[in-house]
This record gives structure tokens, C-alpha cells and sequence, in this order.
């Protein structure tokens, strides 16, 4: 028998949900009556629900039992959480929680729940998934106040590994806030609820009728700037969610309004920790406002370059991760105009930011390293060494290098130094797939790239 995720998978592709077979008894269209305690429902599994978790716009969650479960891999555990979706009928919405839904289950990482079945065949459709008992962050804080530098530095690390594993498979969350995010049995966190209810959230796809949820949400979102949203608008949101459990100050209540208001001609979205905490290190307190800068260009360019930064600040022998200086703009002036290839003249007239000169020798990255940028070579060569021989020489103008380790997250797979003086356009992985979105052409280029360096590997 197929894995749960393939077979749910399979099932989304190919746009199923609406034969007889897959309907629940209590999901049986407009004249249905809510689910309550000590029904069950059906979809791949059957489902008792035992008792009422929560409840919102979206629906309600309950604790179930799964009915059919025997400890394997290839069925829901003993015991799911279970979310009611409303329904509305609307095309739009079922295809729109599908694609949703095709998103998680692309996902497996320990800070996401695991969905294990799902049903949208009636007004009710539902969504099962991973089951944690510690409840939301959100009531947690409630009841044990300030979290020490400790345990913000946990649930920061936690949420950074969520995003990093949600948005390798370019899905965003949009809405990241303590009621979002749940305990773990081990004291670790996952975050929850990938806007089933309102959409699906993909990097330069589809976008989420919902803008988030002041004042956690990003300044793009409270503004409606959709073309500014991206994993830097997520970042966002994992900042305010962590400030305010370090401060303790409650992002939804009333005094965040004036909180947030006083900060709108300021650099950051919101007042730095030792506002409201005098004690907090600066290593705590830079990450944080790092995240939280207004202007989404300025932030760092993925979850996996934060957790980058932050085990540089716990073991100081981590390499850093930008290399060579930055170029002026009269210094980059005469390099632009000397482009050969139209095509990077064209791009690079209005953009000169992010050029970078190495000198002979330096290095972009180590193997093994975990830098999260890629280099676009403008001028000068570049060795590959790989097991502390050069493998090749890249001198060709416009020829991406890291790509796949910028995107991916995973360690550099070989040393990458500079023969001779060197300029690099230097992106983040926000920036690299931007840049590729609004120029087609050039992600052409890069496959191509990609596919020659595979060829001379094998």
C-alpha cells in the first residue's frame, strides 16, 4: 500500500475530492449538522472526534481518535487533531485549499505538523494532522509570563527551521503569530495552520485574501503591497512573534496600536527589547530587530541565513557569510557599462547595489561551509576546488555559482576561490528568486548552468 503522502498527493494532482466514496456520513452538504464530541468522520481514515479544541472563522479543531490506526508509517497515528473546515462551495476556495494542501504535504519537518488526511467533498471538509497537547504559545504566555533569553532563543531557532523547511518548498505562511504556534511534548515548537482556510501561500504564486494579523503581520502587509510579499515577509512575523514573548507585550491588544505607531518613521517595525527588557544581550536583541526592519530589502534573505547568523554567535569559527567588499557605485559605474552580455548590461543599468570585489586568493566559500548566497561572476575567474584540486575554471561572464546551496540550505558541496582579482554580484536566496521571477530568460540561463556543471560531474 502507497505512503499516506503519496497517496494523497496522487489524489490532489489529480484534482480528486468529489467522488461518493470519499464523502463523511456527517459532511453530506448544505443541509449537514456540525460535527460535535463522539462523531466520526471519514476520508481515507475514520476519525471519533473526542473532545473540542478550539474554534475561529475557519471552523472548529477537535482532539480524535483515528479509528484505524495499527503504529505504522502508512496510517495516522492513535490520536490527530482534526480541523473542521467551512466550506463555502466556491470553486475558487476548494482549488485554492487543495494546492494548499498539496503544499504541506510536500513538507516534512519536525516544526510543521504532519497532515494525514484530508476531506473537501461538502460545505465541512476537514484536515487531519499531527496532534500537540501543549497548546498554542499564545495561552502558554498567558500563564507563565516573559520567556527568559533562553527560551526565546529556542522558539526563534524552532520557527526559523519551520520556514526554512516551508519555504524549500515555496510555500509561505503569512500569518505567523503565538495562537499559530504550538507546544511541544519535548518543549520545542511547531508552527501551524498554513492558511488552509484562506489559500494557498506560494512564493510568486497564487496570494492569500487574509493580510496577516496586526501587529505581527509585516509593514508590506499592513500597507497591501502584494508585490513585496515573500520568505522576508515571513521572517517578519517569526521577529514580532518571539519579540512579544520576550517582552511580553501582546501584539494583539490595545496597546500595540500605540506601540506600533510610534515606530512608523522608524528604521524597525517595532521598539528594540531593551525597551521593555533593560538585561538583553545584544546578540539576542540584533537577530531580533534584524528581522523586524520595515523595509523587507534590508532583511536578511532567508530563515536558513538567520540560523546561519545565529550559529555564528554561538561558535565564532562558523565562516562569515558574505565575501569581499561591497563596491561604491562610481566604482560599480565602469564595471556595469563594461558588460559584454546585453542581456546582465540591461538588468544591471538601474541596479547597482550588491556588487562585491575579492581579491586573488580569497575565498567565496569553504566545502562544508553553510553560506546562504549566490554569486553572479561579472568580471575576473573563479576556482572550484574539490578534494584540494582546482576541478575547473568559471571565467564566463554571468555564470551563476551556489545557487543550489543558497536555495536548498544544504552545505556547499565544494571551495570556491577567487584567481585573480574578482567582481560578484552577491544575492540572498529572496533576491535570487526574485530576480529569476521577473526574468525569465536568465532562469533558462541558470538550468542550463546547472545542467553543464552536472554534466562535467559525471
Amino acid at each position: 500500500m502507497p505512503g499516506v503522502d503519496h497517496w494523497l498527493l496522487k489524489r490532489l494532482r489529480a484534482g480528486g475530492g468529489d467522488d461518493e466514496e470519499f464523502k463523511s456520513p456527517h459532511n453530506q452538504g448544505e443541509g449537514a449538522e456540525p460535527e460535535s464530541v463522539g462523531d466520526t468522520i471519514t476520508g481515507r481514515f475514520r476519525y471519533e472526534l473526542v473532545d473540542k479544541l478550539g474554534a475561529g472563522a475557519f471552523g472548529a479543531v477537535y482532539r480524535a481518535r483515528c479509528l484505524d490506526a495499527d503504529g505504522s508509517d502508512e496510517r495516522p497515528p492513535p490520536e490527530v487533531a482534526i480541523k473542521i473546515l467551512k466550506l463555502s462551495g466556491d470553486r475558487g476556495q476548494i482549488q485554492s485549499i487543495r494546492q494548499e494542501l498539496a503544499s504541506l504535504l510536500a513538507i516534512r519537518s519536525p516544526h510543521i505538523p504532519r497532515v494525514y488526511d484530508w476531506s473537501l467533498d461538502a460545505r465541512r471538509g476537514f484536515v487531519a494532522m499531527g496532534l500537540y497537547k501543549g497548546g498554542t504559545l499564545r495561552d502558554h504566555l498567558a500563564q507563565v509570563g516573559a520567556y527568559t533569553e533562553e527560551q526565546a532563543w529556542r522558539l526563534l531557532k524552532d520557527l526559523l527551521g519551520a520556514l526554512r523547511d516551508a519555504h524549500s518548498a515555496s510555500v509561505l505562511h503569512m500569518d505567523i503569530k503565538p495562537s499559530n504556534v504550538l507546544l511541544k511534548a519535548n518543549g520545542g515548537y511547531v508552527l501551524t495552520d498554513f492558511g488552509i482556510s484562506q489559500g494557498a501561500q506560494t512564493s510568486g504564486g497564487l496570494q492569500s485574501v487574509g493580510m496577516g494579523t496586526p501587529y505581527y503581520y509585516a509593514p508590506e502587509q499592513r500597507w497591501g503591497r502584494r508585490h513585496q510579499f515573500d520568505m522576508r515577509t515571513d521572517l517578519y512575523g517569526v521577529g514580532a512573534t518571539v519579540w512579544s514573548a520576550y517582552t511580553c507585550v501582546n501584539l494583539a491588544s490595545r496597546r500595540a496600536k500605540s506601540i506600533v505607531a510610534k515606530t512608523e518613521d522608524e528604521t524597525w517595525g517595532l521598539p528594540r527589547p531593551t525597551t521593555f527588557r533593560t538585561f538583553t544581550s545584544t546578540q539576542l536583541e540584533n537577530v531580533l530587530m534584524g528581522l523586524l526592519v520595515q523595509d523587507p530589502h534590508r532583511r536578511p534573505g532567508s530563515a536558513a541565513e538567520v540560523l546561519s547568523q545565529i550559529e555564528r554567535i554561538h561558535d565564532p569559527t562558523v565562516a562569515a557569510a558574505i565575501p569581499g567588499r561591497e563596491l561604491s557605485p562610481q566604482e560599480a559605474e565602469p564595471i556595469v557599462a563594461n558588460l559584454i552580455d546585453p542581456l546582465w548590461s540591461h538588468l544591471f543599468q538601474n541596479e547597482r547595489r550588491g556588487l562585491r570585489m575579492l581579491d586573488d586568493g580569497e575565498y567565496l566559500c569553504r566545502v562544508n561551509d553553510r553560506s546562504y548566497y549566490t554569486y553572479v561572476l561579472l568580471r575576473g575567474a573563479v576556482e572550484v576546488v574539490i578534494n584540494d584540486k582546482v576541478v575547473f575554471v568559471e571565467d564566463r561572464e554571468g555564470t551563476f555559482l551556489g545557487e543550489v546551496s543558497a536555495l536548498t540550505g544544504k552545505r556547499r558541496t565544494a571551495t570556491l576561490r577567487a584567481r585573480g582579482p574578482v567582481v560578484l554580484r552577491v544575492m540572498n536566496a529572496s533576491q535570487l528568486e526574485r530576480f529569476v521571477t521577473r526574468n525569465p530568460a536568465i532562469g533558462v540561463r541558470l538550468i542550463r548552468s546547472m545542467a553543464e556543471r552536472l554534466d562535467r560531474s559525471g
